[in-house]
C-alpha cells in the first residue's frame, strides 16, 4: 500500500492499522497527555515515522567508546522487524512489552515491529519495579541481562507469562544461563549492534543449546585472521561489516562468540580474552564483576579483577596463571551505560581515582 503526502512525496505505508499501545489505538493514544519521557519519546518517533523522512538516526550505547549517531534507512528496520516477526511468529494483536529505552536501537525496534507488524504495545520504565508493576500475558519481550537477572531475583514468576524473550546488549553469565533453562519461557541471547538495527542472529537458550549464534535468514558470517568476525546482510544495508567481535566462526551462518577485540589483554605477550575468564569466573561470584587490564611495566598489561561490592575471598582454580588476576579491586557501585551494560572504561576510571 502506498499513500500520497502533502508534500507530493510516495513513500511505503509502514504503519499498520492493528498496532495498538496499551490497548488502544495508536491514534486514540497519540491523543493523550504524554508527560513521562518514555510517552514522549514513543510519541515522538510515531510522529517522525509517519513522516516523509527515509532515513533515522540512532545513538550507539557507548559501550566501547563515545555514543555517536548513526543513520539507518527505513527499508533496513521494516526489514528487520518483519524477519523477528516471522522467525517468532508474532501475529497482529500479539501484546509485547517495552521496557528499554527508546533512544536506543533495542527499545526503538521494540516501537517498530508493534508499528509494522500491528502488535499491541505496553509500556513500560526500564526500572525493575515498573516492569514488574507490569506484570501481564505478553507474546514477546526485549530485556537487558541486568534486566533479568534482577526481575528474576525479585519475582521470577514474571516470566511466566513471558512466552518469547531475547537478551541482549550484555553477555548471559552461566548463573543466569541456569536460571533460564528452568522457565517455560522461550528464551534467546541475541548478537546485534546498531548498524545492524538489532539483532541478526539468535542462540536459544535451552537444556539442549549448543552455545552457537545462528544467523536470521539473509545474513551470512565470515571473518578476518584476527577471527574478527564480518558480517554481510544485504536487506539490513550491511555489507561486510568489520566488527569488533572475537569468534569461532562455525559455518557461514553460524559461530561461537569469544569476546571483543577491543577488550584482549596482553599479558607478557600472551593473549587474555577477559570475557572468557568471566565466563569461567561467574560461578564464584553472585555480584558483578569484570576482567580488565592496567599498564605494568614488567608484563606491559597486568590482568586485574574489578567486583561490585564488599571484599570477598574467589576461588581461581578454574584459571590459568596467566588469567589469574594479579590485583582485585572492590568498588561500592559500578557504573552503568543507559542500556545496562557496565561502564568497563568509567568504571576502570573509579578504580584509578583511588589509587591516587
Amino acid at each position: 500500500m502506498v499513500r500520497k503526502l502533502k508534500m507530493g512525496f510516495i513513500i511505503i505505508e509502514s504503519m499498520s492499522p492493528h498496532f495498538k499501545i496499551n490497548g488502544n489505538s495508536y491514534e486514540k493514544w497519540m491523543m493523550f497527555s504524554h508527560s513521562d519521557e518514555l510517552s514522549k519519546s514513543v510519541a515522538s518517533f510515531i510522529k517522525e515515522w509517519n513522516g516523509p523522512t527515509n532515513s533515522f538516526s540512532f545513538k550507539t550505547s557507548g559501550s566501547t567508546g563515545n555514543p555517536k549517531i548513526i543513520l539507518i534507512p527505513r527499508s533496513s528496520l521494516e526489514h528487520s522487524a518483519k524477519t523477528t516477526g516471522q522467525f517468532f511468529e508474532l501475529n497482529a494483536g500479539d501484546s509485547i512489552l517495552l521496557c528499554l529505552p527508546v533512544e536506543f536501537i533495542a527499545g526503538r525496534m521494540m516501537l517498530i515491529r508493534a508499528m509494522v507488524l500491528g502488535l499491541n504495545l505496553h509500556l513500560s520504565k526500564s526500572e525493575i519495579k515498573e516492569i514488574i508493576r507490569n506484570k501481564s500475558k505478553y507474546r514477546f519481550c526485549a530485556m537487558t541481562p541486568l534486566q533479568v537477572s534482577k526481575i528474576s531475583d525479585s519475582d521470577i514468576g514474571f516470566f511466566d507469562d513471558v512466552e518469547k524473550l531475547i537478551i541482549g546488549g550484555g553477555e548471559i553469565n552461566n548463573t543466569l544461563e541456569k536460571r533460564l533453562i528452568e522457565l517455560k519461557t522461550h528464551c534467546f541471547a541475541t548478537f546485534g549492534m546498531t548498524e545492524t538495527a538489532s539483532h541478526i542472529a539468535l542462540k536459544e537458550i535451552s537444556k539442549n543449546g549448543n552455545g552457537v549464534f545462528t544467523a536470521l535468514p539473509g545474513v551470512m558470517f565470515s571473518d578476518n585472521e584476527n577471527n574478527q568476525l564480518i558480517v554481510d546482510a544485504p536487506n539490513w544495508g550491511v555489507h561486510n561489516l568489520l566488527t569488533n567481535d572475537i569468534v569461532r566462526l562455525v559455518s557461514k551462518s553460524e559461530f561461537e562468540w569469544k569476546g571483543r577485540i577491543d577488550n584482549v589483554i596482553n599479558t607478557g605477550g600472551v593473549k587474555i580474552y577477559p570475557e572468557n575468564v568471566e565466563n569461567l569466573l561467574n560461578k564464584e561470584l553472585d555480584s558483578s564483576f569484570f576482567i580488565t587490564s592496567v599498564y605494568d611495566k614488567l608484563l606491559e598489561n597486568k590482568v586485574i579483577m574489578i567486583v561490585e561490592g564488599g571484599a570477598r575471598n574467589i576461588n581461581f582454580s578454574s584459571l590459568s596463571k596467566f588469567e589469574k588476576p594479579k590485583d582485585i579491586y572492590f568498588l561500592p557501585k559500578f557504573e552503568f551505560t543507559k542500556t545496562g551494560k557496565i561502564d568497563r572504561n568509567k568504571t576502570l576510571e573509579l578504580v584509578q581515582m583511588n589509587l591516587k
